[in-house]
């Protein structure tokens, strides 16, 4: 563990070294650029094989496409959802989507999206957690989170 450790703050280190000749502003490309060099921390975190990542950037597109769908929501006149969702489960076992109709009808189904949907508050809490302003939400959050039995030691930040 002490390597992994070591090899995180080596990252930390050149992302902070990259910004810092950047103006203090951290942009991909900048990333990219450095982790070119197989010497960085970095280079190891990209896909420098063009078939690949050509590949894996298809795949990225996909699943932004299949965000994008909307569908009416059932029982909101006026209100749109997203007509897809991924279950958390199934992107254990590699991906993919299912009708959100489908997953609203069916009880167990229905139990996943609501967990999943308690993780993503959890996160929320954990990234925004320490700005003052959002505590009204922050606890709101978490009330939600107790009435539906989901501890936060149940979150997925990691």
């Amino acid at each position: 563990m002490p390597q992994v450790r070591q090899q995180t703050e080596r990252m930390s280190e050149e992302l902070e070294r990259i910004a810092a000749e950047h103006g203090s502003v951290l942009k991909p490309g900048d990333v990219i650029d450095f982790a070119r060099d197989p010497e960085t921390a970095l280079h190891h975190r990209f896909e420098w094989d063009d078939g690949v990542a050509a590949n894996k950037y298809r795949l990225w597109q996909a699943r932004q496409l299949i965000a994008q769908v909307q569908i009416s929501a059932p029982k909101m006149t006026g209100q749109t959802i997203r007509a897809f969702v991924s279950l958390s489960p199934e992107r254990d076992e590699g991906g993919g989507y299912r009708l959100m109709a489908n997953v609203l009808s069916d009880r167990d189904l229905r139990e996943i999206h609501l967990r999943d949907a308690l993780s993503d508050f959890q996160r929320l809490i954990d990234a925004y957690s320490h700005l003052d302003e959002l505590g009204p939400l922050i606890a709101s959050l978490r009330r939600a989170m107790k009435k539906f039995s989901l501890p936060e030691a149940e979150s997925d930040a990691a």
